[in-house]
């Protein structure tokens, strides 16, 4: 199983985490270039790949900036560096 996950790095501490997956490629491409452009309101071409990524209401928006709670439990601010292809064995 392939997926693309958005990767965010903290000013403070320079540690990462992983947020929001999704499972096409172009869609991970619409949602970045949205999060940069501020999350504008959306034409109906890409409405549907907005809906598929947002649909689970556990999934994060992507945003440029978010906060990131340090190992030594400092709180940061995190930027967004973009995503990552990543790929899984499925489990049958």
């Amino acid at each position: 199983m392939t997926e693309y996950r958005f990767i965010y790095k903290c000013r403070l501490c320079g540690g990462t985490n992983e947020s929001t997956c999704v499972s096409k490629e172009g869609t991970a491409q619409g949602l970045l270039t949205l999060a940069c452009l501020g999350n504008p309101p959306l034409s109906a071409q890409i409405a549907n790949e907005w809906h598929e990524a947002y649909s689970n209401p556990y999934q994060e928006k992507i945003e440029l900036l978010t906060t990131h709670i340090c190992q030594d439990g400092q709180m940061g601010v995190a930027d967004l560096q973009g995503y990552k292809k990543v790929t899984t064995e499925e489990e049958i």
